[in-house]
């Protein structure tokens, strides 16, 4: 039932957002994602009822950004994912409200060393947090990276008109699981059977 979205910024409109910690993906760029989840019912059970539209449940499977030593300082990245037309805020609680739009908490786990180079090339972030939330996928996807201070991680990528640098780029991706209580399929509780 669960969807994944992988998002690398070598793909973002680079014209618009030179930044690969801050960026967009527009409806077009998003068009072959499925609009809902992959099975669902024709009809609902009672048909005066309406379920909330895309309520997803969101997960980070795995999370890599360039490594720079000011980014190995910090104990924890902010991650923003959210389709435009719904901005859920304060999904984490926190202190005087800060972070209000973020969905994500990450930590490092890892740095990655480039095989050739034997220098640190990535490092890699875990997230053991869950996000039921309101998501439609045809949609403007909105991607932001930020501090603890909510400053949105600078731009390590080479700007137009020269090409990408592939080994600049964030590379996400997420897990999405519609969030539906009915007969057919439900998330909120799980029974194993082990034969």
């Amino acid at each position: 039932m669960a969807t994944f979205i992988d998002l690398d910024s070598i793909k973002r409109d680079r014209e618009v957002y030179p930044n690969p910690n801050d960026y967009e993906l527009r409806p077009y760029q998003v068009k072959t994602w499925f609009r809902a989840s992959r099975t669902v019912r024709a009809f609902p059970q009672n048909p005066n009822t309406e379920p909330l539209e895309f309520v997803t449940t969101v997960n980070i499977k795995h999370m890599s950004l360039p490594y720079s030593a000011r980014l190995a300082a910090l104990p924890r990245i902010y991650v923003e994912f959210r389709s435009r037309s719904y901005k859920d805020i304060h999904l984490i609680q926190t202190i005087d409200g800060i972070h209000s739009d973020v969905q994500f908490v990450c930590v490092p786990d890892r740095i990655q060393d480039d095989p050739t180079s034997g220098n640190p090339a990535w490092i890699h972030y875990k997230c053991h947090m869950e996000q039921t939330m309101r998501f439609k996928r045809d949609d403007t996807i909105l991607l932001r990276f930020t501090t603890r201070s909510e400053t949105v991680l600078p731009n390590t990528d080479t700007l137009i008109p020269d090409p990408p640098n592939p080994a600049q780029q964030t590379l996400i991706t997420f897990e999405l699981t519609p969030y539906i209580r009915d007969s057919d399929y439900t998330n909120s509780m799980l029974d194993t059977k082990t034969v």
